[in-house]
Order: structure tokens, then sequence, then C-alpha cells
């Protein structure tokens, strides 16, 4: 039972904060895996440096490692927790408004180019591009914090869709039942060819 819930978290209604016990709370907080996960990692990363006794170090050293080497198998480096966003932020610091440029495509054209491409995707997304099942943009920890945001975006554009997508999918309903209404005073949309 302890293995239980040390590898997949209690969420059982008396777990949780007294602020998000009630029904309409619970729905609306709805990212506790993504919590439990980053608690997870950073209390096993301050135990392994600063654990009260050797063995609870060592055994934090163990945990933050199996955590990060099965993540990292199932999604890659690219799934591993920040990669993304330390990489989007090279991006916006190594590029210009003249002259763009793409950390995460440059990375991996590096290791396409050293590795090859097989490898290479391998290595970026996960043991799992060897096989026809892709699972890698599910599994991973990259985006526990900050949500995946549509490319291109800007302004208020950029502000809904990030709220939308930190919020999740309560939000996401209001959002396209909003859309739907203003769809529906437009009139019907034309069949495609």
């Amino acid at each position: 039972m302890k293995a239980t819930y040390d590898g997949h978290f209690d969420y059982s209604s008396n777990n949780r904060p007294r602020v998000i016990q009630g029904n309409v709370a619970r729905v609306l907080l709805f990212k506790q895996y993504g919590q439990n996960m980053v608690y997870t990692l950073v209390r096993n990363a301050q135990q392994s440096l600063k654990g009260a006794t050797p063995k609870e170090r060592t055994d934090a050293r163990k945990a933050l490692a199996g955590l990060l080497t099965m993540h990292g198998l199932a999604a890659g480096a690219l799934g591993l927790p920040m990669v993304t966003t330390l990489l989007a932020a090279a991006s916006m610091i190594g590029g210009s408004d003249n002259e763009p440029w793409d950390a995460q495509v440059a990375l991996q054209n590096m290791l396409a180019d050293t590795l090859g491409q097989k490898p290479a995707e391998v290595l970026a997304h996960g043991l799992l591009r060897l096989t026809p099942w892709d699972i890698s943009g599910r599994v991973g920890l990259d985006k526990l914090i900050f949500p995946d945001v549509q490319e291109g975006l800007e302004g208020q554009r950029l502000a809904e869709s990030a709220m939308t997508a930190a919020l999740g999918p309560v939000a996401g309903i209001g959002v396209n039942a909003l859309k739907g209404r203003a769809g529906l005073g437009r009139g019907p949309v034309p069949a495609r060819p």
C-alpha cells in the first residue's frame, strides 16, 4: 500500500488541502498529479542533499534517479522537467526579430548530425519512437508547471491560450462555449467541397 501511494499518490478527498476538498474546488483544481510530481521531484532533490541520515539521502537519490531515468526512457530528454522551458528561454535570448532561432530545433539537428536521425529521435523523444506507438508527449514531465501554448500567438490571443492551458478543461469548456455562441450568431458554416 505504501509503494502504491508513493508511486501513484493519494487522491482521496481527505488528503487534499481543506480549500480543495469541496466538489467545485476539486474540479477547478484538477492538476493534482502535476502538483504531486513537482513536490516529489523537489522533495527528493532536497532530501538527496540535506536528508537527516545518509540512508535518507541515498534513498532520495535513488528515487530521483529512478523517476528521471524512467521518464527519460519514456519521453526522452525533451520530456524531462523544465527542458523545453529552458530551450524556449535560450531561443528568446539567442534569436532576434530579424533572425529567429529555435534552440530545440538546433538541438535536434545537432543530435541527428552526430548520432543519426533515428537515434536522435529516440534520445529526444524516448524509446517508444522505435515503435508505432509514441506517447512521449503524454508522459513527459516538461509541461507540469508551464503548459504548452500554440506557437505564433501574440498579445491577447497568447494570454487567452496560456490561461486556457493553465486552467485546464474547466476554462476550456467555458472558452469553447463562448466561441460556439459567437459562431451561432454568424449563421451556418458552408459545406466543404
